[in-house]
């Protein structure tokens, strides 16, 4: 049962997946089984940088952009070749800054976590929403 942040995570990864144009696929998985999943997100293999999301996190069945940088950074590559400026900071606490100057609308987002990948995350996040809701 997915409650409160599971399903945040959940939420925010599958917005990533369809960013990176992977498709939900039926499971192949067991219904009896205890790891059982419904969904299963296979990649556009003919997109470049989400095919490289799953070939750098081969072993990982299921969306774990939020704990895996083999999974995150291709993500931050698609949004950097939207247009936008990715810049990352590590320090006492990670600091994400994107900056979208990709429409009429220039968008500045800054997120600051302790936990590194998070943050990172957050501001993925935080940009696919202003992109969905900005590209032309």
């Amino acid at each position: 049962l997915k409650t409160g942040l599971n399903m945040k995570i959940e939420e925010g990864n599958i917005l990533i997946a369809k960013f990176l144009g992977w498709e939900m696929a039926p499971s192949l998985n067991n219904p009896s089984d205890e790891d059982w999943n419904d969904d299963v997100w296979t990649p556009n293999w003919g997109d470049e940088i989400g095919s490289r999301a799953a070939i750098n996190a081969p072993h990982q069945v299921g969306l774990f952009f939020h704990k895996s940088w083999d999974s995150l950074i291709p993500v931050v590559q698609k949004i950097e070749s939207c247009g936008a400026m990715v810049h990352i900071y590590f320090g006492l606490a990670t600091t994400c800054e994107i900056w979208c100057n990709i429409s009429k609308d220039p968008h500045r987002i800054i997120t600051e976590d302790n936990d590194s990948i998070s943050g990172v995350w957050l501001a993925c996040i935080s940009f696919i929403i202003w992109y969905n809701e900005h590209k032309q």
